[in-house]
């Protein structure tokens, strides 16, 4: 959980991020005045180690600078910038971390809204906890080597400028606001490796501030000049070549990108912040963000314009990777013992650079026409208020090679034995465990694999065939090898997401093995068309399809077929045709070619299970009944019917017992039948045959009683019926009902 919150304002927001996951939260906007102490600092805390870039965007400006932890701030600084010939001011702010801060500093020129003229002590209102100060001078005029100190608090100091020209300001065009978080003086060094910036024909400017007298400044192997205490040097970095810096103190050096010139490669300028060598890390993550996705605007970076500059020694090399692999890595060795690599990124994304131990610096980069921002990609700033980290090392070294990394020093005598040896050294605040086996001989069998079509770089050779390969050069150890590289190419496959799917269902089909994938289908599918060159297609094939990777020229790679489960093909059959009222049972039979398995669904709401089912219907019947098969074959693959049987009913049903007294069915006696009835006749007699009821309406009911309403004794009565039918059938019959009290 982080949460980011403004202390003077009350503003605050939450946010929850997974392991390397990444969130852009938009501050809200403030426009600072100089020389006021404001409530715009804003304070991030979170549970558990976190990145923080401040991503400073407005159309036509932009420039990225990698955030400090308060446990890394200090209470001295001296302010770097740089400020050629523009119409527009420099600018330094400062945010308070602890309340009442008070910062002093001598002003190297005049500021807005400030008397203290410039040489002269100026000392800055009280701040609080999250209180800012911004300073702003005219134009043309910087706060490079103003020294700033508190009175014992720490605080953060940001520097730049609202919009420089870097470079030969008669010839440069394009210019833009540059700014970084400035680095107290206890964490500046001694030694800076500088990266070019790609594609960037001009070269680079690489400017050096002192933080003590007497301060020599080498370059690559040469003296370039003495600083004193906040003086400034700036270096010339030409396109693609590196810079080895050793000063004699403590020094602060910042990379600035050319502006654009005439003819020249596109790009603003923009400030970045080399480490020093011994502030390198181990691990990084960061996240590239994208701002401007307008294609047209003339400040849009496109998509190859994101570069990821990585420096390490070349012993460390092998060890360095990016996302988990180190293919996406090509280095570069310079000639004092270190490498480089530049890396395209993308926008939009989050990286995490790992050395397994081993040390790196790293910065990112973005240029386009009108436009260019750059950021540090972490630093070493030796929080002695942790606990110390242990990291194990599983190294390899030749028989009779000097092995030299980190805290572990070897000569040659100490490695001579074969075998595996533990050793454990600390620097700052990581405890190293390095486990180093000795090879015996210089021999090495490397296995790998491609996939069809893509390019592997392996000892400065671009292999794209399958094979045995051997190399001669020595190793990152020191000593000759040979190495035999196997190379195969990976097994090209497809998968599907289902074994078994119905008509028409979709289908996940998911292939790997080859750097472009491009899919055909036999019988032909449309729907390819809008998925051409994705690794994973969704397809609904309704029926038996061929599906093909296929190479440039309209081979086929490799295949898989898709065939659907066939549906039944429907069959229903009841035993008869009808619903008899004296034998209200059917059967029903499911006869479907392919059924594995049936419902029957009753619109009585009644569902039975099974190919074959019997169903017993009871009184009182309905004029017809409906029933809906459902049939399936493998896969729930099913279709349905409905089927429709009407009742007919040829008996006529009276009870046999009755029970007058009783609030049941039987209470009265008389005819029950559910089909039309034209005539009806119904006649009951006594024991002694006289006749006590009759009636000529199917609807009435003998309640027992003799014509003259006199109720009738319990015992055992004869009665006659007759009935016709419209269609003119008549039934008949003599029958005996029993009455009980």
């Amino acid at each position: 959980m982080v949460t980011v919150e403004n202390p003077g304002t009350g503003w605050s927001s939450n946010i929850s991020l997974a392991a390397f996951g990444s969130q852009v939260v938009t501050l809200p906007y403030f426009a600072p005045q100089s020389g006021m102490a404001v409530n715009n600092g804003y304070h991030i805390t979170s549970t558990t180690k976190i990145s923080v870039l401040a991503d400073n965007y407005i159309p036509d400006s932009w420039d990225i600078a990698m955030v400090l932890p308060t446990h890394a701030l200090r209470s001295r600084y001296i302010v770097q910038d740089i400020s050629l010939a523009t119409d527009y001011p420099s600018g330094v702010a400062f945010v308070a971390a602890e309340d009442s801060t008070v910062l002093s500093m001598v002003l190297p020129h005049s500021v807005e809204n400030v008397s203290t003229p410039a040489g002269g002590l100026y000392t800055s209102p009280m701040l609080m906890a999250g209180q800012s100060l911004f300073l702003s001078n005219a134009a043309g005029h910087g706060f490079n080597g103003m020294v700033v100190n508190s009175n014992g608090k720490p605080f953060a100091t940001f520097q730049g400028h609202s919009c420089a020209r870097v470079g030969n300001a008669g010839s440069q065009y394009g210019r833009d606001h540059m700014f970084e978080q400035a680095l107290p003086t206890d964490l500046w060094g001694t030694d800076f490796l500088v990266t070019p910036t790609s594609g960037r024909t001009e070269g680079d400017v690489i400017m050096v501030t002192a933080s003590a007298d007497g301060c020599t400044v080498t370059a690559n192997g040469v003296l370039r000049g003495t600083l004193s205490e906040g003086a400034s040097m700036e270096l010339s970095l030409p396109s693609g070549s590196t810079m080895h810096i050793v000063t004699s103190q403590p020094a602060y050096v910042c990379l600035y990108t050319y502006s654009f010139h005439n003819g020249g490669t596109y790009g603003d300028p923009c400030s970045i912040t080399i480490p020093p060598s011994d502030r390198w890390v181990c691990r990084a993550a960061f996240f590239v963000n994208r701002d401007n996705t307008d294609v047209s605007d003339e400040q849009y970076i496109p998509m190859n314009g994101h570069r990821l500059n990585v420096i390490t020694r070349t012993a460390d090399v092998p060890y360095i990777s990016i996302n988990g692999t180190s293919n996406m890595l090509n280095f570069t060795q310079t000639s004092d013992g270190y490498s480089y690599a530049t890396v395209a990124i993308q926008p939009n994304t989050t990286y995490s650079i790992d050395g397994q131990g081993h040390r790196f610096s790293a910065h990112a980069y973005a240029m386009g026409k009108w436009v260019g921002a750059g950021f540090t990609v972490g630093m070493e700033l030796n929080d002695y208020n942790v606990s110390i980290d242990t990291v194990y090392i599983y190294d390899t070294v030749c028989q009779d090679v000097p092995y030299d990394t980190f805290c572990i020093h070897l000569d040659a005598g100490n490695t001579h034995l074969p075998g595996t040896s533990t050793y454990t050294c600390r620097l700052d605040n990581t405890e190293y465990i390095v486990q180093l086996t000795v090879l015996e001989a210089n021999t090495l069998m490397l296995y790998d694999s491609i996939v069809f079509g893509d390019t592997l770089e392996f000892a400065d050779s671009s292999l794209m065939l399958a094979g045995s390969y051997t190399f001669h050069y020595t190793n990152r150890f020191g000593c000759d090898s040979t190495v035999t590289l196997v190379l195969t190419y990976r097994d090209v496959s497809i998968t599907s997401s289902v074994a078994e799917f119905c008509p028409g269902d979709s289908v996940t089909l998911t292939a790997d093995g080859l750097q472009v994938f491009l899919w055909t289908a036999d019988p032909a599918d449309p729907s390819l068309d809008q998925q051409q060159g994705q690794q994973e297609v969704v397809v609904a094939p309704v029926q038996t399809t061929v599906y093909s990777l296929v190479d440039d020229h309209g081979g086929i790679i490799k295949s898989i077929t898709l065939s659907p489960v066939e549906l039944p093909s429907l069959c229903v059959d009841v035993n008869r045709d009808i619903l008899d009222f004296d034998y209200p049972t059917l059967i029903f039979d499911d006869c479907s070619d392919g059924s594995r398995s049936t419902t029957w669904r009753f619109d009585d709401g009644l569902v039975m299970r099974g190919q074959h089912v019997r169903r017993l219907f009871h009184h009182p019947l309905p004029d017809s009944i409906s029933v809906v098969m459902t049939s399936c074959s493998g896969a729930d693959c099913c279709v349905d019917t409905t089927l429709t049987i009407p009742m007919k009913i040829r008996s006529v049903w009276f009870p046999n017992i009755v029970t007058p007294l009783s609030d049941d069915a039987n209470s009265f006696f008389g005819c029950s039948t559910s089909y039309d009835v034209e005539s009806y006749s119904l006649t009951v007699y006594n024991r002694w045959g006289l006749e006590v009821y009759s009636t000529n309406n199917i609807n009435d009911r003998w309640n027992f009683s003799d014509r003259n309403g006199v109720r009738l004794p319990q015992g055992a009565y004869v009665f006659v019926f007759s009935l016709r039918d419209k269609d003119g059938t008549v039934e008949y019959g003599t029958r005996t009902v029993t009455v009980v009290y």
